[in-house]
C-alpha cells in the first residue's frame, strides 16, 4: 500500500560579500581584500516531507563561531517553526572570506 509521500523543497541565497579592504581569514599572516573575484553567499535549502522540515544553511566563510551559530539557529527556529535540532549551519571553509571571530586574530 502506497502512503503517498509528499516532498517539498525550497532554496534561497543572499550575497554577503564585504567591501574591498576587508581583513581576510584563512592565512597565517593578515591579508586584506584587494578586489572581488567571486561573491560570497549564504545559501539555504529547506525540505519538508509529511509535516517534518529540515534546513541546511551554508555560509561562504572559513568558520562559524559556535555561540553565534547557536543564536542564529535559535532565531531561525523561532521565525520558521523548524525545530532547532533540524537546522544545520555550516561554513564552506573559504580562505578568502572575512574573519568571523577571535579565533584567528
Amino acid at each position: 500500500m502506497n502512503k503517498g509521500y509528499n516532498l517539498l523543497a525550497g532554496a534561497a541565497e543572499i550575497d554577503i560579500t564585504l567591501p574591498v579592504g576587508t581583513l581576510l581569514a584563512g592565512s597565517l599572516k593578515p591579508r586584506v581584500s584587494i578586489g572581488i573575484e567571486d561573491p560570497l553567499y549564504v545559501k539555504a535549502i529547506v525540505i519538508e516531507s509529511n509535516g517534518k522540515r529540515i534546513a541546511y544553511v551554508i555560509f561562504d566563510l572559513v568558520a562559524l563561531d559556535r555561540i553565534l551559530a547557536e543564536k542564529g539557529i535559535k532565531m531561525a527556529s523561532e521565525k520558521t517553526g523548524i525545530f532547532a535540532e533540524s537546522i544545520v549551519w555550516a561554513a564552506s571553509h573559504t580562505h578568502t572570506g572575512p574573519y568571523t571571530g577571535g579565533l584567528f586574530f
